[in-house]
């Protein structure tokens, strides 16, 4: 159960990064000119919340879209292990600049 709501944060927060910040969702932020509801897009703890809503309303619903969540959250926690090391080989790179000098 601890494995499936930590899976369920990891998705939420992908599919609330993606909304915020994708060029493919730029439209829908675009067209929704209620300031109330322009707001609610621009809050990223907002968007949480309800993104939150709506998987557990689909994961009650449709139980096999587990799977979907599984495989977003497998795929936010690569991009953490891709920055990572990227910031290990930035690192390593500032370290044999250092030594050179």
């Amino acid at each position: 159960m601890i494995l499936l709501l930590l899976v369920f944060a990891i998705a939420t927060e992908s599919l609330a990064e993606l909304f915020q910040r994708s060029f493919w969702t730029r439209w829908i932020r675009q067209k929704i000119s209620n300031r109330i509801i322009s707001e609610f897009l621009e809050c990223k703890y907002c968007q949480s919340f309800w993104i939150a809503f709506i998987i557990s309303y689909l994961t009650y619903k449709y139980n096999i879209l587990i799977y979907v969540w599984i495989v977003i959250a497998i795929h936010r926690m690569a991009n953490y292990l891709h920055n990572l090391n990227d910031m290990i080989i930035s690192i390593k790179d500032k370290n044999k600049i250092n030594m050179m000098r």
